[in-house]
């Protein structure tokens, strides 16, 4: 299979995750936003991947494509800080807390 249809199918996949994750987080919430925001760049590079694996010439529109879709990352970047700013990721990063405690007592264990 070609890279760019590999691209193309490896961007839809993280879309579909994203969605998934959107419709997981609570409404108006930072990380909904930042989801859907992830979600809309990574559909637009899946887009672009795939008009390049069709052989479509994409050198009118690849400039502001690829600007919108850096603007939809940055985007999704801000609400993901805002969203742990705001501490509405507290309960994920006490889970990850949690892991981390249970690996350094299971290496400590070992050790």
């Amino acid at each position: 299979m070609e890279a760019s249809a590999l691209r193309a199918l490896a961007a839809l996949l993280v879309t579909v995750l994203l969605v998934g994750q959107a419709f997981r987080a609570p409404a108006g919430s930072n990380n909904r936003n930042s989801c859907w925001f992830g979600a809309a760049g990574f559909g637009l590079v899946a887009l672009l991947n795939g008009l390049n694996f069709a052989q479509v010439d994409t050198s009118s529109f690849y400039g502001p494509l690829t600007v919108g879709i850096a603007l939809l990352f940055a985007g999704s970047m801000w609400s993901l800080f805002m969203a742990y700013r705001s501490g509405e990721m507290q309960s994920q990063m006490q889970r990850m807390r949690n892991v981390i405690a249970k690996e350094q007592e299971r290496r400590e264990k070992r050790q």
